[in-house]
């Protein structure tokens, strides 16, 4: 089971009562003791946050429920990382530090960035759930504003994505993001140039931002290196969507020959076809969740070539098609 900090929820019940919810008796309805809004280390199951969210956004009526708590919320409330990023020089050191110390967050999250070229994209993502619309303008809305509060307002991404399609009204996407917005995206995050990871801290210091990644190793020990297993899934997540899922393109990302990613795998009691495996059915129920998104479309991004073998895969393993399982989720 995927968890993530009770601090994901800071300020729901705020947000909650100012749309005229009762945010008690919606916690207690998804399993979850309201005490724990006080408790932010609080182990909570990230799939039942991300229901909780959405179905708070139904009953209100307000398609920016989770945008609303992002916006709500200051640097201080990701709690001791703030320490770190206060002092971070730059946008781009502010992010990379997110990046080193995600784990303090949850096992759910998923941030990296990568080198496109001319630009620099900035992956932000929720595992252990299908995409939801809130848990993601949350999660994306919440980083925005951390980097943002570090610089002082200077950074400015080139654009903003999401994977979900736009609201009837964006104007609450307009006043957190102030930049380019891209709903149907192929992903959740941000791009931005290199000039944009150079806005600098007004009140950053290298040195204090040294002694603040001293104390977080202390606070929470940095993980080792991760397995085989998971740096195969994180590979598989992250290029199969881009047709690079077969066994030699992820040993060549993880800078290994074949068969050393297998022998590995293989002390690991564990086959690269399970986790690939594994990671299709996450990325389809994932992408299916996205009523936009073409079963066409996600056929190719899971690794079939055609959609027909993928109808094939999906009902072996769920027990009904693609376009079925879509729309129980919808009338669900």
């Amino acid at each position: 089971m995927t968890e993530v900090r009770a601090a994901a929820l800071t300020n729901y019940d705020h947000v909650a009562r100012f749309l005229g919810l009762d945010p008690d008796a919606l916690l207690r309805e998804f399993g979850i003791d309201p005490v724990v809004l006080h408790d932010p280390e609080q182990p909570i199951p990230v799939a039942t946050v991300a229901r909780l969210l959405e179905e708070s956004a139904a009953r209100a009526c307000c398609e920016q429920f989770g945008l609303l708590m992002a916006e709500s919320r200051s640097l201080a409330s990701i709690g001791p990382a703030a320490l770190l990023l206060a002092h971070e020089p730059t946008a781009g050191d502010a992010i990379d530090a997110l990046i080193r110390h995600q784990r303090m967050f949850g096992l759910a999250l998923d941030l990296r960035k990568e080198d496109a070229g001319d630009v620099i994209l900035v992956r932000a993502e929720l595992h252990g759930t299908p995409v939801m619309r809130q848990g993601s303008e949350l999660l994306v809305g919440l980083i925005y504003r951390c980097i943002d509060a570090v610089v002082g307002g200077r950074w400015k991404p080139e654009m903003v994505h999401f994977t979900h399609s736009a609201p009837a009204d964006n104007r609450v996407h307009q006043r957190v993001f102030r930049c380019p917005i891209e709903f149907d995206s192929s992903f959740n995050g941000f791009t931005c140039d290199r000039a944009a990871l150079s806005a600098e801290n007004p009140v950053g210091d290298a040195e204090l931002a040294h002694h603040a990644e001293r104390f977080l190793q202390l606070l929470i020990p940095t993980a080792g290196t991760p397995s085989a297993r998971e740096r195969v899934l994180r590979a598989l997540r992250l290029h199969l969507p881009e047709g690079r899922g077969s066994l030699e393109q992820v040993a060549h990302n993880l800078c290994m020959t074949p068969r050393t990613l297998q022998r590995l795998l293989e002390r690991e009691k564990c086959g690269f076809a399970d986790l690939l495996n594994e990671v299709r059915r996450e990325l389809a129920q994932r992408y299916l969740s996205e009523l936009s998104r073409p079963i066409s479309t996600i056929s190719q991004q899971v690794g079939f070539q055609t959609p027909t073998s993928f109808t094939r895969w999906f009902a072996a393993e769920f027990g009904t098609s693609p376009a079925a399982w879509r729309a129980q989720g919808r009338a669900s």
